[in-house]
């Protein structure tokens, strides 16, 4: 940009010019004393304007320049302004305002752009003016020439001109994470709700070269085309398209949508398939990701990589106990102490009205088949690296075989029938706790320590029944606090025995320790309504608070049939996961019933699979086939309860 002529005077208009002294002037005689005022008042204008310029010129200086310029960048720019625009310009640019001829310049604040961050996430607040420039003071407008306000080579701005700023420190950036080339086993996943459960490399090849009708959309990982298409030997059609895991997830979970993620990038909201029958998560899961079919290498960091062997696996069960029918079929018909967990598969052939069934009143049971082979659920308990469920009776030494009834309790060498199926940790926070009074609750506690089975949520007061568990699993530590939220008569008090109540300044504490403490942290409530999948709303805000406090997994029991999923800002909740080794077998929605599998990568959760089953003979539960008959069913009724509460 070229500066102004200095003796260019047409952008000043509205100013009347000072008389010329050089103009000509009428002939006329003066005498000495004339010539001498004359002198000393042109002397005097003449020092008054130099010194107004230079005022004026140093205000124009320090508005001028923007902070985030070098010093060498702002001299310049701030003389082109000046030679570019005029004085009645400058004014309106800076205050919005047109200039009132003969007012005075408004004292204008440099305006200070924020500095660029040199993190690219990391913001950096704008800098405060400097409280030199905005104290100089606002020059009067006198009726002067732009001539004397023009920039000269002298008057130009200078470095030590340039406005300061209080930046204070500049940040650190965070450390960029270290990339490497890993090798990294890529899933095809699906909605959470649908039944398949594998595919197979042929018709995944299909899918990716745009060939297949069974999605209508295909997704994979952004950036790992060229891997996946070597890994499989392949050209992937250009319909199929790239999304970060996110937006693949998010796709998936609209339905009719295979996405394909970076095994690192999996969730428990939508469903793993198997390729060719192999499994990546789950109890079944391969030993080593050399075994998985579709492995290719990309650049990953450290946290973004994957580790089979850092992978594990859970089991939870809901209401159990060895009362009632479980006793009568292990010990009075004498089918012994496997028996329940010595259940199979099952096929729901019909449903029929069970008159002589207690507690009936017109609900329809099941009729089935059994097929084998035999303990493939014992197996599917004992093979997870961690088991939980809901112990709903207390054990005392004075027990009583109960035929029928609400009044339980558990003989307790029968317990042998859940150490000898690999259960870890057992809630003792139930309604039932107190059914024989404080002696019973002690007498459960001493049973389940005899037999190896941790536990918590009962003890002979609020304090010892707040104690969180702690359990070690492949380096993670997993902390488990268990309260009930029904039936006050079964809570423990300051100075009574029984359960945690959900709602205590206890259950907080214990809360707020486990999570200190644990890797993991997982509450095990007793709530809810009986016999319905519906949801209270104080339970949803129970849950809301401990998704707030950092849990990271609701298990809730009570209700005796499956409930519906809720999704907390990350945090699964599973509501009821109904009957688990129990007899209500006068009803379909309490024989019918859920065991959840969960895979997790250290501390992350990565999958939460149900695998529905049909007890039977009042003890034992067989395993229904996800995709037909009831096992759909369920499943769907499961999901119909989830709509509101989570996008799963």
């Amino acid at each position: 940009m070229t500066p102004a002529d200095p003796l260019d005077t047409s952008a000043v208009r509205s100013t009347p010019r000072p008389p010329d002294p050089e103009a000509p002037q009428p002939r006329r005689s003066l005498d000495t004393s004339r010539l001498v005022v004359l002198g000393f008042a042109l002397l005097f204008a003449i020092g008054t304007l130099g010194f107004l310029a230079s005022v004026l010129n140093h205000n124009e200086t320090v508005a001028a320049p923007s902070p985030s310029a070098s010093a060498p960048e702002a001299a310049g720019a701030g003389a082109a302004v000046l030679g570019e625009a005029t004085q009645d310009e400058q004014f309106q640019q800076a205050s919005g305002s047109p200039e009132v001829p003969g007012s005075p310049l408004p004292s204008v604040a440099p305006a200070v752009s924020p500095l660029p961050s040199a993190c690219p996430d990391v913001p950096i607040e704008s800098p405060a003016a400097s409280p030199a420039a905005s104290a100089l003071p606002a020059p009067t407008a006198l009726p002067v020439s732009s001539a004397f306000l023009a920039p000269t080579a002298s008057m130009a701005p200078t470095a030590s001109m340039a406005p300061t700023a209080s930046v204070g420190p500049v940040p650190s950036c965070p450390p960029t994470p270290a990339t490497s080339v890993r090798r990294m086993p890529f899933v095809p996943v699906i909605r959470y709700w649908e039944t398949t459960e594998s595919i197979s490399t042929a018709d995944l090849k299909q899918a990716l070269r745009g060939k297949s009708s069974d999605w209508s959309r295909v997704m994979i990982s952004a950036g790992d085309r060229g891997a996946i298409a070597a890994a499989l030997d392949i050209t992937i059609d250009a319909t199929v398209r790239d999304g970060s895991p996110e937006a693949i997830i998010a796709a998936v979970k609209q339905g009719k949508t295979l996405g394909l993620l970076r095994a690192s990038d999996v969730e428990p909201s939508v469903r793993a398939l198997a390729i060719d029958g192999r499994d990546l998560f789950g109890n079944d899961r391969v030993a080593r990701i050399g075994r998985w079919p579709l492995v290719a290498d990309v650049e990953a960091t450290d946290e973004g990589a994957w580790d089979q062997d850092a992978t594990w696996t859970m089991v939870a069960g809901g209401d159990s106990f060895t009362d009632r029918g479980v006793y009568e079929r292990v010990v009075n018909r004498k089918k012994g102490v496997d028996y329940p967990f010595d259940g199979g598969t099952a096929r729901v052939t019909g449903h029929v009205i069970c008159r002589a069934c207690p507690r009936a009143n017109g609900n329809s049971i099941p009729t089935y088949t059994l097929a084998g082979p035999k303990g493939i659920f014992r197996a599917l308990v004992k093979d997870a690296d961690l088991a939980l469920a809901n112990h709903e009776q207390p054990t005392p030494t004075n027990w009583t075989f109960h035929l029928q009834g609400t009044s339980f309790s558990g003989k307790p060498e029968l317990t042998e029938i859940f150490t000898r199926a690999g259960i870890d940790w057992m809630s003792l926070a139930n309604n039932h706790i107190r059914d024989y009074g404080s002696t019973g609750v002690a007498n459960t506690l001493k049973t389940l320590d005899k037999y190896g089975i941790k536990h918590t949520g009962a003890g002979k007061n609020k304090r010892q029944a707040a104690k969180p568990s702690y359990l070690k699993v492949k380096g993670q530590t997993v902390g488990i606090v268990a309260c009930v939220a029904v039936a006050p008569a079964s809570w423990a008090g300051e100075n009574s025995a029984g359960g945690l109540p959900c709602k205590s300044k206890e259950t907080v504490s214990a809360i707020e320790e486990a999570r200190e403490k644990a890797d993991i942290l997982i509450v095990f409530p007793h709530w809810g309504v009986e016999y319905t999948r519906a949801r209270l709303a104080s339970q949803e805000r129970l849950a809301q608070r401990w998704a707030d406090m950092g849990v990271d997994l609701v298990l809730g029991a009570h209700s005796h049939v499956p409930g519906g999923i809720g999704d907390i800002d990350g945090t699964p909740v599973f509501y009821s996961l109904g009957n688990f080794i129990f007899d209500q077998n006068w009803s379909t929605n309490t024989t019918e019933s859920v065991l959840l599998e969960m895979t997790w990568d250290g501390k992350k959760l990565v999958q939460a699979r149900l695998h529905p089953f049909l007890t039977v003979d009042q003890a034992q539960p067989n395993l229904l086939n996800p995709r037909t008959d009831d096992g759909k069913a369920l499943l769907k009724a499961i999901r119909n309860a989830s709509k509101a509460i989570s996008d799963w």
